[in-house]
């Protein structure tokens, strides 16, 4: 049996060490089992539940590792963006905060007790033109009017204190 493991480039981003998955990259995710990454010379793996794995990176100062991921029993959703340390072990575990967008609140008040999933990660611009880690939330059924639509929230997102920013960009695909 070949052993999936993911390996993080110089970007950041993971990506699979043994083999190049070409085709599909949804089944490359599903068969992953091992992520690891490398600082200062020293390789830290993470076993990880195979086929949860939704999204991967490697903090801007490489200490520490960001998951996501989708029905995975140890860490479920809405808690289920995990950051690990330097030593392999699970440093913050990330849970989806309520909306946080007022215009969106305004459209209904409904809104705002709505709580969404955490389906990635990634690098962004902020406001300040500071390049930052960013968290994407989805939540569905946002009341608006008549209609019921999605709506994506990128959030400023720290590492090491596990804690959720400002909104760097948002999306109501309907608009």
């Amino acid at each position: 049996m070949i052993d999936y493991k993911l390996k993080a480039n110089k970007d950041g981003i993971l990506y699979d060490s043994l083999m190049e998955f070409k085709g599909n990259p949804a089944w490359r995710l599903s068969n992953i089992e091992l992520a690891e990454w490398e600082y200062k010379n020293n390789i830290i793996q993470i076993s990880i539940q195979k086929g949860t794995l939704v999204r991967d990176l490697v903090s801007p100062d490489e200490k520490y590792l960001v998951l996501v991921f989708r029905n995975n029993k140890q860490f479920p959703e809405p808690c289920n963006c995990v950051v690990y340390d330097l030593e392999g072990r699970v440093h913050k575990v990330v849970c989806c905060p309520p909306m946080a967008n007022t215009e969106i609140i305004a459209m209904n008040a409904e809104n705002k007790a709505k709580l969404g999933n955490i389906m990635g990660c990634g690098v962004m611009n902020n406001g300040r033109g500071e390049e930052v880690m960013a968290i994407g939330i989805w939540f569905e059924g946002i009341a608006r009017s008549r209609y019921v639509e999605p709506y994506r929230e990128s959030r400023e997102f720290d590492p090491e204190t596990g804690v959720l920013g400002d909104i760097i960009s948002w999306e109501l695909p309907y608009r």
